[in-house]
């Protein structure tokens, strides 16, 4: 019996045939059976835990498969890909995310060093869905990446990405309110009232004022008062305040985790130390000293087939207090496309389709070992 597919499942599949020699012999990340790929060691275990718990409940109802991938650098993959946005759809359709047709998967990419992170989406994710996306990373992402809180950011914008699907409206992200707005009738003719005026110049005082104190928010040197004698403190060098900073304090700066700001005062000789973590912090925090000094080493045990799993060795240890913490996770199986000469045959194959390239298994309409598309829907965020 000779099945005629719609047009709307035969484009997609002629799209998928067209990547597939690009996709072939480059390397891609492999895919987290939990659903979290943290590569880059960015992501505490607490907020790992939740994350693994809404992507269960995302799959369990709505039905939306969601994976998330945190890496380094895009540049540390040997790919033909030109942008971020690219990668980001070429590793969505390699992980084969969504759930064949109606693909509807879901892909957030955060790229540390890049400073870079996506919201990737299936081709059947509806339109106005896909254009709150952009909401969500602008809302509620991008402004915890700033501070470093990645794991944070990635947890906000599953909650946000959750409601979207379940159609909930998404809570409005905090934004300031415009110091004044003028009436309609003013506005009509283009005139700025006295009010209007008045707050334009606040603005620009405070910042200004904000300027003349750093772009900390902190008073600059001789602004903060010593609480004891109440002469003008200094804010130490970078050289000089090393004095006063502990050991795993030090490490913390000379890893480039935190940044520590000294104020002293000479008079009575007391000091504050304030502490300033880095947005793209490459440690984590240790949960035995408390300091960002963790670092994350993994060693391939066996490398992953078309047809097994392989395993990784995953070593966290803290360069502080020397606290260790070791185990073996899974890598996914290899996967990869079969194209056939009908691009409406084409699909992704697994380990139980011996003897049957180039065919359908299955029926309804999708993919029988599961898998969706995407073509390059989603939303982008730089810091």
């Amino acid at each position: 019996m000779i099945r005629i597919l719609p047009r709307f499942v035969v484009l997609p599949l002629a799209v998928m045939s067209m990547t597939a020699a690009a996709l072939a012999g480059q390397q891609y990340p492999a895919r987290a059976m939990d659903g979290v790929a943290d590569m880059a060691g960015i992501i505490d275990p607490a907020d790992e835990e939740r994350l693994r718990g809404r992507i269960s409940m995302l799959a369990a109802d709505p039905g939306v498969e969601v994976a998330v991938l945190t890496v380094r650098s895009i540049a540390d993959f040997r790919t033909n890909d030109r942008t971020p946005e690219a990668f980001a759809t070429a590793v969505y359709n390699q992980w084969r995310l969504g759930r064949g047709y109606p693909q509807d998967g879901v892909l957030v990419l955060v790229a540390v060093d890049d400073r870079f992170a996506r919201i990737e989406v299936g081709d059947g994710v509806p339109a106005p869905l896909q254009a709150r996306m952009q909401g969500i990373m602008d809302g509620w992402m991008v402004p915890r990446f700033r501070r470093g809180e990645y794991g944070g950011g990635v947890t906000d914008g599953l909650r946000e990405i959750e409601k979207a699907f379940r159609g909930a409206s998404a809570e409005a992200a905090p934004a300031p309110e415009p110091a004044y707005r003028a009436p309609a009738a003013e506005r009509e003719r283009g005139g700025i009232s006295r009010a209007a005026v008045l707050a334009i110049g606040a603005a620009l005082a405070l910042a200004g004022l904000y300027a003349a104190r750093g772009w900390r928010g902190q008073p600059r040197q001789n602004d903060r008062p010593c609480p004891t004698c109440r002469r003008p403190m200094e804010l130490l060098g970078e050289t000089a305040d090393d004095a006063f900073l502990n050991a795993g304090q030090r490490l913390e700066e000379h890893l480039k985790s935190v940044d520590y700001d000294v104020w002293h005062c000479a008079g009575c000789n007391v000091h504050h130390v304030l502490a300033n973590p880095s947005s793209a912090a490459r440690k984590l925090k240790c949960v035995q000293c408390g300091h960002h000094t963790v670092g994350i080493s993994r060693t391939v045990l066996q490398w992953p087939t078309y047809t097994d799993d392989g395993r990784q060795r995953v070593v966290q240890e803290c360069g502080h207090c020397h606290w260790r913490s070791e185990g073996v996770v899974a890598v996914p199986r290899r996967v990869k496309y079969v194209p056939a000469d009908d691009p409406s045959r084409a699909r992704f194959a697994d380990d139980s389709d011996a003897g049957h390239t180039g065919s359908w298994k299955g029926g309804g309409g999708g993919f029988g070992s599961g898998g969706g598309f995407s073509s390059g829907g989603g939303a982008s965020g730089r810091w």
